[in-house]
């Protein structure tokens, strides 16, 4: 009987490459294949991925994964050769099935040559044109990928919590009344207080302006390589719409002002979120 479901093994494919891509904020897919000279098979879609892969064997394997998997799109994981001695993994940040990277500017000089026609512009528009400002050299995000050994074989819920650890990992510190005590950044903050009626009032204020920046994250969907992380410039009340559209008023690209604001309010609230409003 062994020897016979050894037999019948052997006609069942195994599957040894592997893809989990993003392509947006929206979706992922999955697919599979199980030889080199097949093409990729789809397995399954999905909206937003943990961006967590496993390989390994009933004594044991390693996970792997991407922080902020489908916030950083267009990422993917690939595994290939699974059914070997050796896989290969590869955790693409920027996944080549999304094509080339495209930094160039959408600026032109616009009549824009010298300092004083440069500086009228700016009487009408936010935009501060410069020639030569607008190359990609010098610009950078950051991204993170972890590895974690596994002692034996990983059941669902075991990759569930690893997967959270890669997205949220645990980070040290403490309370908005310890950092006042120690006084380090001076009186520049103090923890939430609500004991009067207008101290309440800025406190409630302070958190609707958290609140719609986050809500905003959501409904415009600031997310993808470059722009998970930051937020925009200036909203246009009467228009409801951010002035990304005008001209200048693009991301903040950690500007004091919005840096400096969501840093304190994380010092003042103690709430993981706020400092991982930012990440550039």
């Amino acid at each position: 009987m062994e020897s016979r479901r050894g037999e019948a093994n052997a006609l069942c494919a195994a599957f040894g490459d592997w893809s989990l891509y993003q392509s947006s904020a929206d979706g992922f897919e999955i697919r599979k294949r199980n030889e080199a000279r097949v093409h990729l098979a789809q397995l399954g879609r999905g909206q937003r991925a943990g961006g967590l892969g496993y390989v390994g064997t009933p004594q044991g394997g390693v996970a792997f994964g991407i922080r902020n998997f489908w916030q950083s799109h267009p990422s993917e994981l690939l595994i290939q050769d699974a059914t070997g001695e050796t896989a290969e993994v590869t955790a693409w940040l920027w996944s080549p099935r999304a094509g080339a990277m495209d930094l160039r500017g959408y600026h032109d000089a616009a009549g824009l040559n010298t300092y004083a026609e440069q500086l009228e512009a700016l009487e009408i528009t936010y935009e501060d044109y410069e020639p030569g400002f607008d190359k990609p050299e010098g610009v950078a995000a950051h991204q993170r990928t972890a590895a974690l050994g596994v002692g034996r074989h990983a059941a669902r819920e075991r990759l569930a919590q690893l997967a959270g650890v890669v997205r949220t990992p645990p980070v040290l510190t403490t309370t908005p009344e310890y950092l006042q005590s120690c006084a380090v950044f001076g009186g520049l903050w103090s923890p939430v207080d609500r004991s009067t009626p207008a101290r309440a009032a800025l406190e409630e204020q302070l958190d609707s302006y958290f609140r719609f920046y986050e809500t905003q994250r959501e409904e415009r969907r600031w997310y993808g390589f470059w722009n998970y992380g930051d937020v925009m410039h200036t909203y246009d009340a009467d228009r409801h719409e951010w002035r990304y559209d005008v001209g200048g008023f693009g991301w903040d690209n950690s500007e004091l002002s919005t840096d400096i604001w969501l840093w304190l309010y994380f010092l003042k609230t103690g709430r993981p979120r706020c400092s991982a409003s930012r990440r550039r």
